[in-house]
């Protein structure tokens, strides 16, 4: 159930957003005003959603040794890899992993791809 217009909630989350980080007393606010900001947060956008991905590939190759391709080519083999993962990864890399993968919609990318994500940074 929407209660306000796209614009209208981002709006107001903002302004939410303002007070919290203004006042102390309300940076914990009751668990009632916090469920309804989270109701009120707009869905993000499929460009704040690839930012977010592709943060998470720049911090994830960190974690891989050698050059650049190298290392984009590993995360590319994990990112398939991940993939048919059933349990909960159990490391800071696969995690980071599997972040990727379901801000990607569950696809993995290709070492190509990683590489020219990490080269913009």
């Amino acid at each position: 159930m929407r209660l306000l217009p796209l614009p209208a909630r981002r709006k107001f989350y903002g302004y939410v957003s303002a007070l919290m980080r203004e006042n102390a007393e309300l940076a914990r606010p009751c668990a009632e005003l916090e469920l309804l900001v989270e109701r009120l947060r707009p869905p993000p956008t499929s460009v704040e959603i690839k930012a977010r991905r592709d943060q998470m590939i720049i911090r994830a190759i960190a974690n891989y040794d050698g050059a650049a391709t190298v290392r984009a080519e590993a995360l590319a083999k994990d990112l398939r890899i991940a993939t048919g993962l059933k349990h909960a990864p159990s490391s800071e890399r696969l995690n980071a992993v599997v972040e990727i993968l379901r801000l990607n919609g569950g696809a993995p990318l290709a070492w190509r791809q990683i590489y020219e994500i990490w080269s913009r940074r």
